[in-house]
């Protein structure tokens, strides 16, 4: 009898040795690694294997972990917009660049919910009333719907296309045109940057390259630098065409009425032949604290005058020129 209980207190005794062994080993190795923070880590790990911490009292605590790591990152990652869609204010609610709710129509003028005055109006054309500032608007139920699916396209292409911005570029000659770029989209966008660039004869030249800063949604905003300047001096510089400078002299009376001589410089285009080229206008900005790039193409033509033919002015251009987007 004394022999059996001998033999199992050798059995018990070496495998508490081994695992104790084992933990001072493990011990020894992650304190090096990790530093001496580790060990209490360890300390709670140990008093799970030895079942002196029950498990439903981890599971809980994994439970209440992940459940209050959702809601954090639920509140972090939320974010409430106000957008101005066919004269009525919306509110929108994104989570992780995905729409979760889309409340509204809301008036425009005071702000007051008239989501529920949709019941009393009808199909066929009712106004939509405001009960707080007595506002109309003319819309009716079917078109709310099928605005409220609009908005969520809208906002949804937004989100992954790279479409948000529309150039408008008035290029009356190369001294006096427009340069504008209009935010078509729900989102405010910033740190716009414009680098403009063409091809001639399947050869890329630098233009220069702009900044913008940051527009709101629906808005357009003017570059006051002149771009056409700058591909004017990159057209010189490829010996595509070339600048008659004239100075006329101006008679003007002075202060004291004295008459003196002024001149003028006008610049002429001269090319020196047909031709066209391609103009890439690359934008770089941020959406949504994303990196967004948008490319759009402008064709300039360039055509000869014919003096021949017709009585021109020689202080004139030598040519035509028609600037025509592409996409």
């Amino acid at each position: 009898m004394s022999s059996i209980v001998t033999t199992k207190f050798k059995k018990y005794f070496k495998k508490n040795l081994t695992i104790l062994f084992h933990n001072v080993v493990l011990q020894l190795i992650l304190t090096i690694i990790f530093g001496a923070s580790i060990l209490q880590y360890i300390g709670v790990l140990n008093d799970i294997l030895l079942y002196k911490i029950q498990i439903w009292k981890i599971i809980v605590f994994l439970v209440l972990f992940c459940l209050t790591s959702f809601v954090i990152l639920y509140v972090i990652s939320k974010k409430t917009y106000e957008i101005t869609r066919f004269g009525l204010l919306w509110k929108i609610t994104l989570i992780k660049n995905k729409i979760i709710n889309l409340r509204g129509p809301f008036c425009y003028y005071c702000d007051c919910d008239i989501s529920h005055t949709l019941e009393n109006i009808t199909h066929s054309g009712g106004a939509l009333v405001c009960p707080k500032c007595q506002n109309k608007y003319s819309i009716n139920a079917t078109t709310i719907k099928k605005i409220k699916k609009d908005i969520k396209q809208i906002i949804d292409s937004d989100l992954k296309s790279n479409k948000v911005l529309d150039i408008m570029w008035l290029f009356y000659n190369f001294d006096h045109g427009s340069f504008r770029i209009k935010n078509k989209g729900v989102f405010g966008i910033t740190d716009l940057n414009i680098h403009v660039s063409t091809n001639i004869s399947q050869e890329n030249k630098e233009v220069g390259e702009y900044y913008l800063g940051n527009i709101a949604p629906l808005e357009s905003k003017t570059l006051e630098d002149n771009i056409a300047k700058d591909l004017k001096e990159s057209l010189v510089s490829s010996n595509l065409i070339s600048i008659f400078s004239l100075e006329i002299p101006k008679i003007i009376e002075n202060y004291y009425g004295e008459e003196q001589t002024v001149y003028d410089t006008s610049e002429y285009i001269r090319a020196k032949k047909d031709f066209e080229l391609i103009l890439f206008i690359d934008l770089t900005y941020k959406l949504e604290k994303k990196q967004k790039k948008q490319r759009s193409r402008f064709l300039l033509n360039f055509s000869l005058k014919d003096w021949k033919a017709y009585d021109y002015d020689k202080l004139a251009d030598n040519c035509y020129f028609k600037l025509q987007k592409i996409d």
